[in-house]
């Protein structure tokens, strides 16, 4: 996942830069510094980012980053 995912991601899903630390069990510190392009996290941290992106509905497996549809189904 490259810092322009990251960000895509956590605005697809209206989370803040913290929201996504908390939820993710990583430090502000460490998203904002992808983000931003100043860091080069540890792939176990990079993993929890994306891992916790996905859970939330992004889907990273196209060319673009985008939300995963989801199926309505119809009441019986």
């Amino acid at each position: 996942m490259t810092p322009e995912q990251c960000t895509v991601g956590r605005e697809l899903l209206g989370w803040t830069i913290q929201e996504l630390a908390v939820k993710s069990g990583v430090g502000t510190a460490p998203v904002l510094m992808l983000e931003v392009g100043h860091a080069i996290l540890r792939p176990e941290t990079l993993t929890k980012l994306q891992t916790t992106l996905e859970a939330g509905g992004v889907d990273f497996s196209g060319p673009e980053v985008q939300l995963r549809e989801v199926s309505k189904a119809c009441p019986a």
